[in-house]
């Protein structure tokens, strides 16, 4: 049913954001969800300038590999 396809697309997508894990879902939100750019999440995370790019990587990686696609 197409309730049961929602639930089943919801567990998959917090299944992938609880993949990254704690600290590296954060800049993923940010960037890939919210469509941040990487500089305005790295402020909002008041994290150093271009350390967003480094964590956003290992938090895709992350989420490929939950895909099995990395």
């Amino acid at each position: 049913s197409e309730a049961a396809q929602s639930l089943a697309a919801r567990a998959r997508f917090h299944g992938a954001i609880d993949a990254a894990g704690t600290g590296l879902s954060d800049i993923l939100w940010r960037v890939v969800c919210a469509g941040e750019s990487l500089p305005d999440a790295e402020r909002c995370l008041n994290w150093p300038a271009r350390s967003g790019k480094l964590v956003l990587k290992l938090a895709l990686e992350r989420v490929a590999e939950f895909y099995r696609i990395g």
